[in-house]
């Protein structure tokens, strides 16, 4: 009775997955960024005293809050496709046992 048995599918397309490597990279892009722009500010606050300092010690407080922020929301969005990964893995695993179960003759 294989016309009865559910079409085979396939796992996703490795576009998802180069899509989460794409992010890891920005992840690890931004955080050298981050770092180099604190290195920076820190190498020029050095020379600075009293209201600039305080000046440069807000704009590294901000391009640091910013960085992390688009971070943040990069490590999150990773983490779902992850998960929309895992769980489209699972499913097609399923189906694949259901299709071979019934290609055997074990069950409709």
């Amino acid at each position: 009775m294989t016309s009865s048995c559910p079409a085979p599918v396939r796992y996703p397309s490795s576009s998802t997955q180069a899509v989460i490597a794409a992010i890891d990279a920005a992840v690890a892009e931004l955080d050298r960024t981050l770092r180099v722009h604190r290195a920076a500010l820190e190498r020029v606050r050095i020379g600075f005293h009293g209201s600039v300092r305080r000046r440069l010690d807000d704009e590294v407080a901000l391009r640091s809050g910013l960085l992390s922020l688009w971070t943040q929301q990069l490590v999150y969005q990773r983490d779902e496709l992850v998960a929309e990964l895992g769980e489209a893995r699972v499913l097609v695993d399923a189906r694949t046992a259901a299709v071979a179960k019934c290609l055997a003759g074990d069950g409709d």
